[in-house]
């Protein structure tokens, strides 16, 4: 995603941040700002199946 200045609140906060996704919960394991460029940040979340509904 596009880099915010809020998102640098993730970066060792991981632990308390989720990314919801079509009723997924997935929690934050990895924050990467590429050379801290501040152009883009990359998530990568785990889904345990905690609030999934499937339609």
């Amino acid at each position: 995603m596009r880099y915010l200045s809020a998102l640098h609140a993730i970066y060792l906060n991981t632990q308390d941040f989720r990314i919801i996704y079509r009723d997924a919960v997935f929690y934050v394991e990895d924050y990467d700002d590429y050379k801290e460029r501040h152009h883009t940040v990359k998530l990568e979340g785990v889904c345990n199946g905690e609030g999934y509904h499937q339609y």
